[in-house]
């Protein structure tokens, strides 16, 4: 979580009652998934394996991943290691100068030439993410949005509005103050899959 129920309070200067734990985790769970869809990536890391396809090339595209703790080839049954590669011998992760690689280049001095070809024929384990840890202006997002729903709930409404076109109609509800604050620090975090 990239907040907590401790930080909320003391952004709001309240107490939060212990018989609204569940709901604050799991208002500030819908903040998270909100900020991850907007930046297309996480901002907590995901200890775990992960798999991917062999292209037959000297590279290879994956997840943002922040620590790598093993890579292996599998055999074409795509559960069974074939061989373990190691990291500055076999293999490289790019970019050089970012906490997050994305990319896996195969050593011109190493014993591969070429990840192997088929599907599930690469693991890669290791934490999964684009930070180490939560950027302090996204634990601030985070808050703020979690913030403004409990700000919402306090006050017993929300601003409706609707709208017609032709025969089609919709009524939303909307916070008040929309703030532009967060778009522009989430904007800083936007992650593109072009050019990967």
């Amino acid at each position: 979580m990239y907040t907590d129920k401790a930080f909320i309070q003391k952004y709001l200067l309240v107490n939060i009652d212990s018989s609204f734990d569940d709901w604050i985790n799991e208002v500030i769970g819908s903040a998270d998934a909100y900020i991850n869809n907007y930046c297309n990536t996480s901002f907590s890391g995901t200890v775990e394996s992960r798999y991917f396809d062999g292209n037959g090339r000297s590279e290879l595209i994956i997840d943002d991943l922040v620590t790598l703790t093993g890579l292996n080839f599998l055999r074409a049954n795509g559960t069974t290691v074939d061989d373990t590669l190691t990291e500055n011998d076999d293999f490289f992760l790019y970019p050089l100068n970012s906490t997050a690689k994305h990319k896996v280049v195969l050593a011109v001095e190493g014993d591969y030439g070429c990840f192997p070809k088929g599907s599930r024929r690469v693991k890669i384990t290791g934490t999964w993410g684009s930070f180490a840890t939560v950027p302090k202006d996204i634990q601030y997002v985070s808050t703020k949005l979690v913030a403004g729903i409990i700000e919402v709930g306090k006050a017993g409404e929300v601003k409706l509005k609707s709208e017609k076109i032709g025969d089609y109609a919709v009524t939303y509800g909307e916070i008040a103050n929309s703030d532009t604050e967060v778009n522009m620090i989430l904007n800083k975090y936007v992650v593109s899959n072009l050019g990967r």
